[in-house]
């Protein structure tokens, strides 16, 4: 009889354990992959981020003079934004070209901004 309890014993023993593991493991790998989730959504962010301080500056630069063209650039410690400004369709409007980066996530957008308006407007 007392065997009989022992190898009950331990077969709970074991089972819950198994079960415990498993359930370990389980919150392990779901909370990595939640790391890896967040980490991409800040570094999309902070693309973003980089490139609207690329077009601040663009726009910044095309208040101060109509026919500015060129290109402005900022680096950051883990990215950097750059913005081309070229002539548009009219005398009034010239074409941004953003792109930046962060970490291994990229970002790339175009505007029209038209000088003819106070203050400047984005399309």
């Amino acid at each position: 009889m007392k065997k009989v309890k022992g190898v009950i014993a331990l077969t709970t023993l074991l089972v819950v354990t198994a079960i415990l593991l498993f359930s370990g493991l389980t919150l392990l790998i779901t909370s990595s992959d939640l790391t890896q989730s967040v980490a991409r959504s800040s570094r999309a962010l902070l693309a973003e981020v980089y490139a609207k301080s690329c077009l601040e500056e663009a726009m910044y630069k095309i208040s101060r003079d109509s026919n500015y063209t060129g290109t402005v650039t900022n680096s950051f410690s883990d990215g950097n934004c750059q913005a081309a400004v070229t002539n548009g369709g009219s005398s009034s409007t010239k074409n941004i070209a953003l792109t930046a980066n962060s970490g291994t996530y990229n970002y790339s957008r175009s505007y029209v901004a038209d000088s003819s308006t106070n203050p400047l407007s984005l399309n």
